[in-house]
């Protein structure tokens, strides 16, 4: 893997032309998790527990939380985490400053019909 390839996948995100070629096989047989389980690409195959491992919402699931029924899954990334926190609260929003992975977000929720998360663009340091 190359220098620029494993710093990508160390970081946890995907290199742009990855990412464009999974958004463009998501309308494909399956979704966007038949597009991932059917591309083969240095950095996404290393990355695939990285959109499909509930476990990483279960740690926010323990927290004593206020009666809002709001959480804010910020840096949301691949969705996975709001999309599971979406289990426990009346409303999550998946803060996302890569408009790509924005697009990512809002186009899997709506694939795996999540109707109480919100994709928004933004990061913590300079929210909407």
């Amino acid at each position: 893997m190359s220098t620029k390839a494993s710093e990508i996948a160390r970081q946890g995100t995907l290199p742009n032309d990855e990412l464009d070629r999974l958004m463009a096989a998501m309308d494909g047989p399956g979704g966007w998790g038949g597009a991932l389980a059917r591309l083969d690409l240095p950095v996404l195959s290393k990355k695939r527990f990285w959109f499909t491992d509930a476990k990483k919402s279960a740690f926010y699931k323990t927290l004593t939380v206020g009666g809002f029924g709001e959480a804010l899954d910020v840096g949301a990334g691949s969705g996975v985490i709001a999309e599971g926190l979406a289990e426990g609260f009346d409303h999550v929003v998946a803060l996302e400053r890569d408009a790509r992975w924005c697009r990512f977000i809002q186009r899997r929720l709506h694939q795996d019909k999540v109707t109480n998360v919100g994709g928004v663009l933004g990061g913590a340091l300079t929210p909407p």
